[in-house]
This record gives structure tokens, C-alpha cells and sequence, in this order.
């Protein structure tokens, strides 16, 4: 029998979580042999490792993946993409855990629709720091109509990667792949599997469990390697804004992604106005090299640029 789902676990430095995260994905209502599990080491320094080999012997459908350098969750995420055997995928976080007994619903609805994406609703635990948003459930639609849909915030709703599952194929087809070595892997990744799929579906199922603790959001504190992360991320936009257009992809997406680089630009600004004197210079460093001739354009109304860095 053909595995009809691949989920794919990146793990580093998640002793604490880890066991957590993977009991949820046994403890599901399909046989072990029609899934497989992922596991992928992104050189994590804990105990992390010998939690997941210890799984390994429990269940021969697990699988181990050790990535040789640290690739960061889009790396690892593409590196289980690159084994995956199954009809379609689940991104799922190592701190997180997914619902008990969900997996056959979900992939029952995505294999009888056809579906290039299923969407679904999530949970937060064990803090929620802002309220529920729970859209209601959608008809089979291409993927703009779903990203333009009035009942989602899209940069609310539709952005995380772990939040829907994806045919396998449709992935490979269109080569989506995740962003490595940087942070805020999962935006532009988004954009381009919403403007590619032709059968997505929204389902008001919560399948999914985040774990949100605002003690750490609250006290991030950023560096001039946050700086690079979101004028990369801003880079990557402008291309996938070229890509699209080339395509003649629907035309509603360039003015969103317009202003989402405009918007973590403005990011920028304010990560390095929270700075010490020696981190500022090391993100100005980066800013006057990145802040190129393709960026420029979005910084028009940013007089501070000018003011500050001299870069527009």
C-alpha cells in the first residue's frame, strides 16, 4: 500500500517537547503503515536526538533524518520534503502536538476533493494571547480565491506552514521549497503555494495544537541578525513578486506583497531604534548592504533611511 501521508518533524533543542510532539502522532486513527513519520535533526545540541532514536525503535514507521549543518526549520522542513514518500504532507512543529485521532478525517477530505492544500484551524496552549479566530468552512476553490477570501486575514490565518496539508506532488510539480539558514521562512513560502494551488479547501476542524508562550515573545531579544532575516525575507518577496508577474499569476497578489515588504522594512526601523551602540553598528552594516537598488523603491516614504543611513 502507498503511504497516503508524510509528516515531517524538524527538531533542535527540544528535549522538553519532543516526546510530546511525536505521542500525538501515534496516537491517531489510521494503521501505522499508511503514514510515516519524519524526524529531522538539525544538529540539535541536546538530548533531543536520543528521545527520537528511542521512538525509532517503537515504531518502524519513523524515520530519521540527520541534516550534516544546521539548516534552520526551513532547511530541515525541505529535507524532509526530499524523503517524503507519502500522498501528501504535514508540517509539524517539534514544541507543538497535533489533535488526537485527526489524521484520518483530514486525509479523508483531502484525497475524496482532490485537494492541492487543506486548511484547517489550530488551538493555542497553554497561554492564548489574542482570541480564537476560527473561519468558517469553504467550498473547493483555487488558491487566490481562498488568499483573497474575506473571511481570512491572511497574514493571520494563512501563513503558517503547519497549519495545512499539502500534496505531495503539487509541492515537487511547482519546486515550493522553504527558504534555509534564516528565519521567517514560512511568509513568501505561503504566498506561493496559495497563488500555485488549484483545489485548496478550508475545514473548521482544530487539528492542531501551537504552543504560544508569551514570556519568550515578550522578552525576544533581537539582533542585527534579525535585521538580515527580514530584509532577506524582503528580497526573496520582490523576486517571488517577479515570479508571479511572469506567470501571470493573479494580479491582487503584487499590492499585498508590496506592502508586506513596505511593512517589515518598517520592522527593521524599529528593531534597530531597540539596539545597544554595538549591535546598531552591526545592523548597519547590513542594512546599507542590503538595502540595494530592488528595496529602494519601498523605502520612499521612509525619510529615515535617508536621514540614517544615507541608503536611498
Amino acid at each position: 500500500m502507498s503511504l497516503r501521508l508524510s509528516i515531517i518533524i524538524p527538531f533542535y533543542n527540544v528535549e522538553q517537547y519532543i516526546a510530546e510532539c511525536l505521542e500525538s502522532v501515534y496516537q491517531q486513527d489510521i494503521p501505522l503503515d499508511e503514514y510515516e513519520v519524519i524526524c529531522v535533526d538539525d544538529c540539535s545540541p541536546d538530548n533531543s536526538l536520543k528521545i527520537v532514536e528511542d521512538y525509532a525503535k517503537k515504531y518502524a514507521n519513523l524515520v530519521l533524518v540527520r541534516n550534516q549543518q544546521n539548516r534552520k526549520l526551513g532547511g530541515a522542513r525541505n529535507a524532509g520534503i526530499d524523503v517524503a514518500k507519502g500522498r501528501y504532507v504535514w508540517f509539524v512543529d517539534s514544541d507543538d502536538f497535533i489533535e488526537r485521532n485527526v489524521i484520518g478525517n483530514l486525509l479523508s477530505i483531502a484525497e475524496s476533493k482532490d485537494l492541492d492544500v487543506l486548511h484547517f484551524n489550530y488551538t493555542e496552549f497553554p497561554n492564548a494571547n489574542m482570541p480564537p479566530r476560527r473561519p468558517k468552512e469553504t467550498a473547493v476553490m483555487n488558491g487566490p480565491e481562498l488568499f483573497f477570501d474575506q473571511g481570512f486575514k491572511w497574514h493571520h490565518d494563512l501563513v503558517t506552514a503547519w497549519r495545512k496539508l499539502y500534496k505531495l506532488h503539487f509541492l515537487l510539480e511547482n519546486s515550493i521549497r522553504f527558504a534555509e539558514h534564516i528565519m521567517f521562512e514560512d511568509n513568501d513560502y505561503a504566498i506561493e503555494v496559495f497563488a500555485n494551488a488549484q483545489r485548496v479547501k478550508h475545514i473548521d476542524v482544530i487539528a492542531y495544537r501551537y504552543r504560544n508562550n508569551p514570556d519568550s515573545i515578550t522578552h525576544v531579544n533581537y539582533t542585527s541578525a534579525h535585521v538580515f532575516y527580514w530584509l532577506d525575507l524582503c528580497h526573496r518577496l520582490c523576486r517571488l513578486n517577479e515570479t508571479l508577474m511572469r506567470k501571470q499569476k493573479d494580479l491582487r497578489f503584487k499590492p499585498v506583497i508590496d506592502a508586506f515588504i513596505r511593512f517589515h522594512i518598517s520592522n527593521v526601523l524599529i528593531v534597530y531604534e531597540k539596539m545597544d551602540a554595538t549591535q546598531q553598528k552591526e545592523a548597519r552594516r547590513i542594512i546599507c548592504r542590503e538595502m540595494n537598488a530592488e528595496l529602494k523603491p519601498y523605502t520612499s516614504k521612509q525619510t529615515y533611511y535617508k536621514m540614517k543611513f544615507g541608503v536611498i
